[in-house]
């Protein structure tokens, strides 16, 4: 059955034809392969990032977000319904948190999206998802147990077939699960730091006063003893704020000795975030004062940021809606 499901894409028993049929008719009567519908795909103009809305067996709804590169694609997927983090310049914070998404939910954008670019493995096939980050709705780590489901049937032989070095893990730095997660999992390790103080952390990424940036950073290096290969920090630059120079030499600091780089991310301004971004000028300047001390810093300019499907821009577009009725009618 996984290999129908997982190598195949069938969504149906009745297909299983290797199956008895008296066996086929008894699963089709008792239980159900349900991936979720798509019941919105935009595609940017500026480039081929796809967006998908995904509306589940209870109605609720999420987005994930297929990223072409040139030579390899990247899928993002979401964890749980909304987030609960309410980092100040995220989108996607906005939505209240729902619920955790099942491993079957989280499996299932995969699926989709290999369902819609006809990418089931296959022999002497090169595949167009070569990439999965849990970058979309939610924290991961918040949702755990589901996550580890998910990824061991997207790493599995039997499975999706995707490496666990092409697999990241994003967190804001759930601390007490962060270190088992990258122990059990062995995939890579993207952590959202966003500010060098503990009073701006405090301010842009709320988790922060309950996971303060030393403990954070003292975690990551006893992890590097350990388990951790590399770790990529996410930085988005926002004007005035967290861009000085005084900023990236206490960047270098805090990231002294580590095998990591930083992603640099130009932030995708949206309606009523109260930021704007760092003029182009001074994030090439940033990055380049990393680079200088020996830190890996490229500057990513997010895909799909027309279609609402770029870094931190994720909200479903029910949930827009519905908070733009509720303004509107005040």
């Amino acid at each position: 059955m996984w290999k129908w499901m997982y190598k195949k894409g069938s969504n149906s028993f009745e297909s299983m034809d290797d199956l008895p049929k008296s066996i086929r008719t008894s699963l089709s009567e008792n239980f159900t392969i349900h991936r979720g519908n798509i019941v919105d795909s935009t595609k940017s103009k500026s480039d081929q990032t796809v967006k998908f809305l995904i509306e589940l067996e209870d109605k609720k709804q999420i987005e994930a977000v297929y990223i072409k590169h040139d030579q390899w694609g990247t899928l993002c997927v979401s964890s749980q319904v909304g987030c609960s983090l309410n980092c100040r310049f995220c989108k996607t914070g906005t939505q209240p948190i729902s619920r955790n998404l099942t491993s079957g939910e989280i499996v299932s954008q995969l699926l989709i999206a290999q369902a819609e670019f006809n990418d089931f493995r296959q022999e002497n096939k090169k595949p167009k998802i070569n990439n999965i980050v849990f970058m979309g709705q939610g924290e991961p780590l918040y949702n755990y147990k589901n996550i580890k489901d998910a990824i061991q049937i997207m790493t599995s032989e039997e499975g999706c077939e995707i490496s666990k070095r092409k697999i990241t893990l994003s967190t804001s730095g759930v601390i007490p699960v962060m270190k088992k997660a990258i122990k059990d999992l062995g995939v890579n390790l993207a952590v959202s730091l966003h500010a060098t103080t503990n009073e701006m952390r405090d301010y842009l990424v709320p988790l922060n006063k309950i996971f303060p940036i030393e403990l954070l950073m003292d975690t990551i290096r006893a992890m590097a003893e350990d388990d951790l290969r590399h770790v990529t920090f996410e930085y988005v630059m926002l004007n005035n704020v967290n861009d000085s120079i005084q900023d990236a030499e206490r960047l270098v600091a805090l990231l002294k000795n580590l095998q990591c780089s930083v992603n640099l991310i130009a932030f995708n301004e949206w309606d009523g975030s109260g930021f704007t971004c760092t003029p182009v000028k001074k994030i090439q300047e940033f990055s380049q004062y990393l680079y200088n001390n020996n830190i890996n810093a490229p500057v990513r300019y997010s895909h799909g940021s027309d279609i609402d499907a770029a870094c931190g821009q994720l909200k479903t577009s029910f949930e827009q809606k519905k908070q733009f009725i509720e303004r509107t009618t005040s």
